[in-house]
């Protein structure tokens, strides 16, 4: 089946023109992962309002150009993070020298906080911000041929202007696109596990996401954190379950509950009387009470993901702005763990100026938790986040963003011998939490070879397996599982981890390494971090 034949999904709230097609938008994102750009999907879904064809263009499926010469568009509009800029960004300069009058619009994360510098790109148009209704705004501005100069969020080269408020209610958006993404042929159209969001914002400051530099924008411009109502939630579910099938929900929430509310307790009447399947969602170890954990499993709750971030609490207290004594957060785990829940733990390695022996107690820390999918990554400094504009303001970038976060470290404050250990607990940090006798020989010797396909693929097929099994269970048959499989491995290796360095086949590059100071002789609980050293008071 042509791409370019793909049915449409009827809108939330049709509109009395609906059936006229106006313009054709081409909807761009880098790759698609086994979790929907609901980002994307959205803003699909006010098009269709308006009567707009939608279109999606996977770039690391087909050639762009041949995809634009034949779909004709009469839009662009593209989602970009931070990993993917310079790819979308000469993606632009070439769109715009084969077809000229297209109009191109970009957003996303890295548009938000790098606005000054897209603009500079060769585009018509940049959505800073919460983009919906400004998306509405700017295609009627478009399909009438009027300016689009003076909409509250759209920047152009010439214009930059005012944020508007943040969506509130949110119920007066329309259901996402889902045909968008399910189409015919296409992997998650018949994958039983189906993601949704029930909020947006998220009301922590954590200095290694952008939610903190996000909710600074709005400050004067509504609440960051909205739900959306009950009813819109178990009105799309049920209608996604339908439609598509679903027999596994993942609510993708920044924080799903932060305690027991009226919002909660309603939920959970009506999702496990009217929707009645098992779902994923994420909360702060802090919040896991044992009152909020008995709703969630009376709701229906089978997984939880919980981030640790780092095994050291002067770290997460410290350099990541999450004080969390280890206490509280074994508490959350036996809670969780007494409801017969499965814990999804992600922590992060090769934090600033700490040590490889920072990163094994971050994994030590991990396989005492015991949970089900134990997750380390490799900490990226984003543009937007307070630790990465830390880790700018201070020289210690250095190279481009990886293609993803287990991939090597950018940061020049690190040797690549400490790079590569980094690499290889990320692979094996899993096998040294489920295999707790296999801690010596990893934390010794095996963390210091060169990386290799070998520790990779041990990473690989581990990581599927315990999702698939206790996170996210995947119902399918044997050929199915396989093709599922087969993808994953190849969206893992298209772009998403560096080959050579995986092969360990990156030439050392010379380091001019920060000086040495005198170690501080306090005890680790009274000792601040280096990284944010100068900011503090005297101990």
């Amino acid at each position: 089946m042509d791409r370019g034949d793909r049915p449409g999904c009827r809108p939330a709230v049709p509109s009395a023109d609906c059936r006229v097609i106006r313009m054709k938008i081409l909807y761009v994102v880098r790759d698609m992962s086994f979790i929907e750009p609901l980002g994307v999907m959205f803003l699909s879904a006010i098009g269709k309002q308006q009567g707009h064809e939608s279109a999606l263009l996977i770039l690391n499926e087909e050639d762009a150009m041949t995809r634009i010469k034949r779909e004709r568009p009469d839009m662009i509009c593209m989602s970009v993070m931070s990993v993917d800029a310079d790819v979308f960004e000469r993606l632009c300069r070439r769109i715009k020298d084969r077809f000229p009058d297209l109009f191109l619009c970009v957003g996303g994360p890295h548009v938000t906080f790098e606005c000054d510098a897209v603009r500079r790109w060769a585009v018509d148009a940049v959505v800073q911000g919460e983009g919906d209704l400004a998306f509405r705004d700017l295609l009627r501005a478009v399909d009438a041929g009027r300016s689009v100069e003076d909409i509250p969020n759209v920047h152009t080269r010439a214009r930059r202007n005012p944020m508007r408020r943040l969506i509130e209610p949110l119920d007066q958006l329309p259901h996402p696109d889902r045909e968008l993404v399910y189409f015919p042929g296409g992997h998650l159209r018949d994958l039983n596990v189906k993601s949704f969001m029930t909020s947006r914002g998220c009301a922590y400051r954590c200095t290694y996401c952008f939610n903190s530099k996000y909710n600074e924008m709005y400050s004067k411009n509504g609440r960051p954190v909205r739900r959306f109502s009950v009813d819109y939630m178990i009105e799309e579910i049920a209608r996604v379950r339908t439609d598509y099938g679903c027999d596994f929900v993942r609510l993708g929430d920044d924080v799903f509950a932060y305690r027991v509310d009226d919002w909660l307790l309603e939920f959970a009447e009506k999702y496990r009387r009217r929707i009645g399947l098992p779902f994923y969602c994420l909360i702060r170890p802090n919040l896991l009470k044992p009152d909020l954990v008995r709703v969630l499993k009376e709701a229906g709750c089978h997984s939880i993901s919980m981030s640790i971030e780092a095994g050291s609490r002067r770290l997460r207290r410290e350099v990541l702005l999450r004080d969390m004594t280890d206490e509280v957060i074994f508490d959350a785990v036996r809670h969780v763990h007494e409801a017969g829940i499965h814990i999804y733990a992600n922590a992060m390695l090769g934090l600033p100026h700490t040590t490889i022996e920072d990163d094994i107690e971050t994994v030590a820390f991990t396989a005492r938790c015991k949970v089900a999918y134990p997750s380390f990554t490799v900490f990226t400094p984003f543009k937007g986040t307070t630790l990465g504009e830390k880790c700018f303001r201070d020289g210690l970038i250095d190279g481009d963003y990886p293609e993803h976060t287990t991939d090597r470290s950018i940061l020049n404050c690190f040797t690549e011998r400490e790079k590569d250990a980094q690499m290889n607990l990320v692979h094996l940090g899993i096998w040294a939490c489920k295999f707790p006798f296999l801690q010596n020989a990893i934390f010794r010797r095996l963390i210091y070879m060169k990386p290799n396909p070998v520790f990779f693929f041990l990473w690989y097929l581990m990581k599927n397996y315990v999702s698939a099994r206790y996170i996210w269970p995947i119902r399918a048959g044997i050929g199915k599982k396989l093709r599922l499989a087969v993808r994953a491995l190849r969206f893992e290796l298209a772009g998403r981890l560096n080959l050579r360095s995986l092969l360990g086949l990156d030439p050392p590059k010379k380091r001019v390494r920060p000086p040495r100071v005198i170690a501080d002789q306090r005890p680790d609980h009274l000792r601040p971090s280096p990284l944010f050293q100068e900011e503090m008071l005297p101990a």
